[in-house]
């Protein structure tokens, strides 16, 4: 008996403690500890106290569940501060949070060396989930930089503190909308980004899923550092300025399963993704993978300040280390309308996409000053007008089996009619050089062009193999492959048959090992191949359990010396 009032007393003392924990601060009739979550009930009028007086409780009590209960909740700002949990609605359909028209002082957020926006999460481990929140006019007095309805970012700028500072965010089944397209549906970037100072960096990740953002000037803009981690999934912009916009990273990137319909209402010019580096600081590496994505853009028309564009990369500043790998998207075009677009970036591949309307170009490579070089585009299907675009590039490869239009204004271009023959469990690619006399004072430097293969490897210890009539006494043998998940052991191997006026023959097996998407490749200079003689090429793929993707891909370059 006397054990059981101790443990009832007990009870009573840990109850006392945590109302009078949240009494301090909090309406107690609105907001309520259950279990290990913060509860928060609308009031039908303001609910910003009670739920900045929520997750200042969550944060002091290391709470990591604040719950907001069915209804509509209105707010001014929040700023939640070191908060590693969730922040949840019931769903986006029976939880709604409004920011209050003009009520967000964001002129006073920007002085004191913060970003501006309705909701602020400052470091930490946040997770926004299961609800819709709307605004219109965010800002009571606009200041110099676009307000944001979410924001992830650090610290303030314009202090003596300037170390970096980490985040790791993720906005998780949200609707983002509003009617005036003046701001950001989520930001993720350094305070000193846009407002100056030493806080240049920003840390962690971002990851979006299956969410919707309508009506923004940027749905998405983000700008992390240090190999960040950024996710946007499965999610859908529409009537936005433009949907993602990505400048001056260094993340690791995935886009992929989202929906893009571009912009109905007026705007300066519409893209679903920027990627681009124009800042002088940039980083010097980052890596994008834009996939099974559906870019809409159809009924959309030119505006006097640019084109509808699907996918735009570019080096703007000064040129880094940028990866890019597209495929198995579908571009629906409407008049104008471009697919990708690249400018100064290099060595891209544009693969299994699908591209269907009438817009200027399903695929326009190099349209700056500086030249584009390197790019692969194979695989592609293409219905309607647009084609493919080459202007200032260089060594562009086209693959075959692309039935569409191509403007080649480049330099070095390769493009690839080639006939597909089934050969061993490879594609087997049959390639013929012109044929040349066989006499002792021929130049190899007289052959004309260089051969040029793309192939794709999708299963283990899978191989192709090419074979080749070559006409002069040096070829030069360069391989590149780009993989889909791990590094592998690539081999190739060159069979030479002995006939006459050889010196020299036999086989030759070159190899390289771990070769990576970007780095990976080598060249091998073959001395004496015997001119209208057969020669085999072999290429073989070697390594760990699904180690390949079936984007995954090389490109043989066989070149008269």
């Amino acid at each position: 008996m006397r054990l059981l009032i101790y443990v009832a007393l007990a009870m009573v003392v840990l109850m006392s403690n945590s109302a009078s924990a949240l009494n301090n601060a909090c309406d107690m009739d609105y907001v309520q500890l259950q279990g290990a979550s913060i509860v928060v009930e609308p009031t039908g009028v303001d609910d910003t106290l009670n739920l900045q007086c929520a997750a200042d409780e969550a944060v002091g009590q290391a709470i990591q569940k604040i719950k907001l209960s069915k209804g509509s909740f209105w707010i001014s700002s929040l700023t939640i501060a070191e908060f590693n949990g969730t922040l949840s609605g019931v769903s986006k359909d029976k939880t709604e949070l409004t920011i209050i028209d003009q009520s967000v002082d964001c002129q006073s957020q920007e002085s004191g060396g913060s970003l501006p926006s309705a909701i602020a999460f400052i470091r930490g481990s946040p997770r926004l989930q299961n609800i819709t929140i709307s605004a219109d006019f965010i800002c009571a007095e606009t200041g110099d930089v676009t307000p944001a309805l979410v924001s992830f970012s650090g610290t303030p700028t314009g202090t003596e503190d300037c170390s970096d500072d980490v985040v790791f965010g993720v906005i998780d089944r949200v609707t983002l909308n509003t009617s005036v397209p003046e701001s950001i549906g989520v930001i993720a970037i350094p305070t000193g980004y846009a407002l100056g100072g030493c806080k240049q960096t920003l840390l962690g990740t971002l990851k979006i899923n299956r969410s919707e953002f309508t009506g923004f000037r940027r749905g998405v803009f983000s700008s992390l550092r240090g190999g960040a981690q950024v996710d946007i999934n499965y999610s859908t912009f529409e009537d936005n300025f433009a949907d993602i916009v990505l400048p001056n990273t260094n993340q690791s990137t995935s886009i992929l399963g989202n929906r893009f319909y571009g912009a109905t209402q007026e705007s300066p010019g519409y893209v679903s993704i920027s990627i681009v580096t124009d800042g002088e600081n940039a980083p010097g590496r980052t890596r994008f993978t834009v996939a099974r994505n559906t870019f809409d853009i159809r009924g959309l028309g030119t505006t006097d300040a640019s084109t509808p564009v699907g996918l735009y990369v570019a080096q703007l500043g000064p040129i880094v280390d940028l990866s890019v790998s597209i495929f198995e998207n579908r571009f629906l075009l409407g008049d104008e309308a471009l697919g990708v677009v690249t400018e100064a970036v290099d060595a891209g591949s544009i693969s299994k996409n699908s591209f269907a309307g009438n817009g200027g170009a399903a695929v326009a490579l190099g349209i700056g000053e500086t030249p584009t070089s390197d790019w692969v585009i194979t695989s592609n299907t293409f219905s309607g007008s647009a084609g493919i675009a080459l202007y200032n590039t260089a060594n562009a490869i086209i693959g075959p089996g692309q039935t569409t239009t191509i403007l080649d204004e480049g330099r070095d271009s390769v493009i690839l009619p080639l006939e597909q023959r089934p050969a061993g469990n490879g594609d087997g690619l049959q390639v013929n050089m012109p044929a040349e006399p066989n006499n002792a004072n021929f130049m190899a430097s007289e052959v004309t062009a260089p051969v040029a293969v793309v192939g794709h490897l999708s299963d283990i210890y899978d191989e192709d193999w090419i074979q080749l009539t070559p006409s002069g006494r040096e070829l030069n043998i360069n391989f590149q492959a780009e993989l889909g998940k791990e590094n592998a052991t690539w081999q190739v191997e060159w069979f030479g048959p002995n006939g006459p006026d050889c010196s020299t023959g036999g086989d030759i097996t070159l190899s390289k090992r771990n070769v990576s998407p970007k780095e990976g490749g080598f060249s091998y200079l073959i001395p004496t191949p015997c001119p209208g003689y057969s020669h085999k090429v072999v290429i073989r793929a070697f390594g760990p359990q699904e180690f390949l993707f079936d984007d995954s891909q090389y490109v043989l370059t066989i070149v008269p010396e």
